[in-house]
C-alpha cells in the first residue's frame, strides 16, 4: 500500500473517497482492473521464419519500451495474428524481432491478463499458426479461430490445457468444422484431423441440431451455444456462418 502510484490513488480517489480506507485486499483488486490497467494490442507476423511483432499504442517501439509501459494489472485487449506485418505498420517503428526477443515476450504475456487471441485472419494457413505456436499458446479469455487456419496442435492446447478460457469465435464456420470441435470440447479428446472434410456434410444453417441457437441483429447472423465439456465447465460457442 506504501508503493501504490499517484495515478492510481488519485484515479480511486475521483471514484469515491471512502475507497482510499478500504483495508480488504479484493477490493483494492477491484478498483486497480477498473481504473489502473493499460490496454495493449499485439499484431504478430509469420512470415517464413521471420517472426516479430508490433505492439499498439504507437508509442510502445521495442521489448523494452513495453515492458516499461506494462504493469501486473496491464490488460491485453487483443493479439492479432497474421501472415505477415507489412505497409504503415511494418514502417512506423521498430518491431519486436528474433526468437530471443519473442520468447521474452511471451513470458511477459503469460503473467498478464489476455482478452482475445485472433487467429481468423483470411489468409493465415496452419503453418503460420505453427510458427508461432507459443504466442499462439498463451492463456487468452477468447478465441478466435477459423474453419480455413485453424491447427489440431493448437486447439488441443487451446481447450484442454487453458483454465482461462471462456469463449470460442468461429469464422467461416463449416457445420463439420463446428460440429468436431464441439465435441471434442464435450468429450475431453484431442482434436484429431479437424480439417480434414470440413467441407462436406451439413449446411451450417444445421448447427442449431448442436445446440445452437441463431442469432441475427441488424448487422449480423451467428450461431450461439453454452456447451458443457467432459471437466463440467461450460463454454460460449460462437459460430459466424460462412457466406
Amino acid at each position: 500500500m506504501d508503493n501504490l502510484p499517484f495515478f492510481f490513488a488519485s484515479s480511486v480517489a475521483q471514484k469515491s473517497l471512502d475507497l482510499l480506507f478500504a483495508q480488504d485486499t479484493d477490493q483494492w483488486r477491484k478498483v486497480a482492473y477498473d481504473y489502473v490497467r493499460p490496454y495493449v494490442a499485439i499484431l504478430i507476423g509469420a512470415k517464413k521464419d521471420n517472426v516479430s511483432a508490433l505492439v499498439i499504442p504507437t508509442k510502445i517501439h521495442s521489448l523494452e519500451s513495453f515492458k516499461a509501459t506494462i504493469n501486473p494489472l496491464t490488460k491485453v485487449s487483443k493479439i492479432l495474428l497474421h501472415d505477415r506485418i507489412t505497409g504503415q505498420d511494418a514502417d512506423a517503428r521498430e518491431c519486436i524481432r528474433g526468437s530471443d526477443q519473442m520468447y521474452a515476450l511471451v513470458q511477459l504475456l503469460n503473467r498478464l491478463q489476455i482478452e482475445g487471441l485472433d487467429l481468423s485472419y483470411c489468409l493465415l494457413r496452419p503453418e503460420h499458426i505453427s510458427r508461432c505456436i507459443e504466442m499462439c499458446r498463451v492463456p487468452a479469455r477468447i478465441i478466435c479461430i477459423s474453419s480455413l487456419s485453424a491447427t489440431d496442435e493448437l486447439l488441443n492446447y487451446r481447450m484442454l490445457k487453458n483454465p482461462n478460457l471462456k469463449e470460442v469465435h468461429v469464422y467461416k464456420a463449416y457445420y463439420n468444422f463446428v460440429w468436431k470441435l464441439t465435441e471434442s470440447w464435450k468429450n475431453g479428446l484431442k482434436q484429431e484431423s479437424l480439417n480434414a472434410d470440413f467441407k462436406k456434410g451439413k449446411h451450417s444453417d444445421n448447427l442449431c441440431e448442436l445446440g445452437f441457437e441463431l442469432v441475427e441483429t441488424w448487422d449480423h447472423k451467428y450461431f450461439n451455444g453454452q456447451i458443457c465439456g467432459f471437466s463440467g465447465k461450460t463454454i460460449r460457442f460462437v459460430a459466424f456462418k460462412f457466406m
